[in-house]
């Protein structure tokens, strides 16, 4: 069954939609496409009515599990505790590192990596000094700047921050944000939408943790309604699967992708898919065995885009071509490999510095890799969605303690556009909506 079934009308939305293959229509690739139904724009507003309704009554209740109300806090108290730092302190040296190793020059926080004690007697965490744990750290404003000079110049220590926010989020620890919205100057709300520069794709707010959660839980629970994608008792086949679509595809590509500089959002999609990360979303190869099946979607360098192969590739092709088919090894691999270790005679905690030294760790929540709807992932796909939704639902939260209304109707409206839009088609089908939008182009 799909997730929150009981209060979202999936079935509603899919019979919206029809399975067309590659060799059909105008568009030539694989995918769900709408069926320009009389009543669509009707049934899609009542869709994403209750999908908004369904955040919104969630996010009420779960505010209800933290105090009523708090203290305004002072400028230097510590909003994030040594418990908390501790938790999260792995998330974040990953971001600061991969921030590190792209754009050298970025300093984040002045002696981030030099150590520093905190004020807890036994706690040390190089990566979130003091000065990054306080109410003041979280009331950095957001200025826009010129071209090239957001890190470099003026936007560094306010950035961190935001990415201090993102993982607090995606980490579940939301105490200490309600904590500090109660603080007057808070500005976080002033960080939602923003690229680096003001002229690019907008992907660095804290926005892309609900936008990119929305379009794999969009994109997975209706995949779940058209069952002949993927049960082979339902007539699936290697012409009729799901991963070769065009919007799974391009969903993988979007919630795996980081922004120009932020990863952090990324890093819970790519442990479940199984994807490294994505890098560039152009790719260039050198085989002749490829020039001529993909060659027609090359340049004259012989460089790929891959929003061109979506739902015209197979996913292996599809996977292969960004080099992202390596293997990532999942939970029960690892213990298999500390088992073999322990039995060669190697003592419990050395094999275990042995793995990491080696970097063999789980990257993979899924047991059959690059297949969420095999019977084996049931349950790991289960709990990837539960998770998507609890992230909308911490979103709405906090935004509703910024004082700000996150309109998730047009958030839905853009999702499903961006996942099933018909481009090309003569007909155009009015969104629900008075304001000159359409949800099909």
């Amino acid at each position: 069954m799909a997730h929150q079934a009981h209060n979202i009308p999936w079935t509603l939305l899919a019979s919206n939609l029809r399975w067309v293959p590659g060799s059909c229509g105008h568009c030539h690739n694989y995918d769900l496409h709408p069926r320009f139904k009389p009543d669509q724009g009707k049934e899609l507003k009542h869709f994403a009515k209750a999908f908004a309704k369904n955040v919104e009554e969630h996010a009420r209740c779960e505010r209800r599990k933290y105090c009523d109300k708090y203290d305004t806090p002072g400028s230097t108290d510590v909003i994030i505790d040594g418990n908390t730092a501790t938790k999260i302190q792995p998330t974040v040296r990953r971001w600061l590192k991969t921030c590190k190793e792209e754009s050298p020059r970025v300093d984040y926080v002045r002696g981030w990596d030099k150590g520093q004690s905190m004020e807890e007697p036994t706690f040390q965490c190089p990566a979130l000094p003091r000065e990054e744990r306080i109410a003041s750290a979280f009331c950095r404003r957001y200025r826009t700047t010129g071209c090239y000079t957001f890190f470099y110049q003026r936007q560094s220590s306010g950035y961190f921050n935001m990415e201090l926010v993102k993982t607090l989020i995606v980490c579940g620890e939301m105490e200490p944000i309600l904590r500090v919205c109660a603080h007057p100057d808070v500005a976080i709300n002033g960080w939602r939408h923003i690229d680096e520069c003001g002229c690019g794709l907008f992907d660095l707010g804290w926005d892309q943790v609900y936008k990119k959660a929305l379009l794999a839980y969009v994109c997975l629970n209706t995949i779940y309604c058209f069952p002949e994608l993927w049960d082979s008792a339902s007539g699936k086949n290697e012409h009729s699967d799901y991963r070769n679509t065009r919007s799974y595809q391009l969903m993988v590509t979007e919630s795996t992708r980081p922004g120009a500089t932020s990863h952090v959002v990324a890093y819970p999609h790519r442990q479940f898919f199984g994807i490294k990360d994505p890098g560039s979303t152009s790719f260039s190869t050198t085989s002749r065995a490829w020039t001529l099946r993909w060659g027609q979607y090359a340049d004259k360098s012989g460089r790929f885009q891959v929003g061109k192969i979506y739902g015209k590739a197979s996913f292996g092709d599809f996977l292969a071509m960004q080099n992202l088919a390596e293997y990532e090894p999942a939970l029960p691999d690892t213990e298999e490999v500390r088992s073999m270790l322990c039995f060669k005679g190697i003592p419990f905690e050395i094999a275990l510095d042995i793995m990491e030294l080696a970097n063999y760790t789980p990257k993979r929540r899924l047991n059959v890799p690059h297949d969420p709807f095999h019977p084996s992932n049931t349950e790991e796909l289960a709990k990837y969605l539960k998770y998507c939704w609890q992230l909308l639902v911490r979103c709405d939260m906090m935004a509703n303690e910024l004082g700000m209304k996150l309109d998730w109707e047009d958030a839905v409206t853009d999702c499903v556009r961006q996942l099933w839009e018909a481009k090309g088609h003569r007909r155009l089908t009015k969104l629900w909506r008075d304001d000159e939008r359409w949800i099909f182009e």
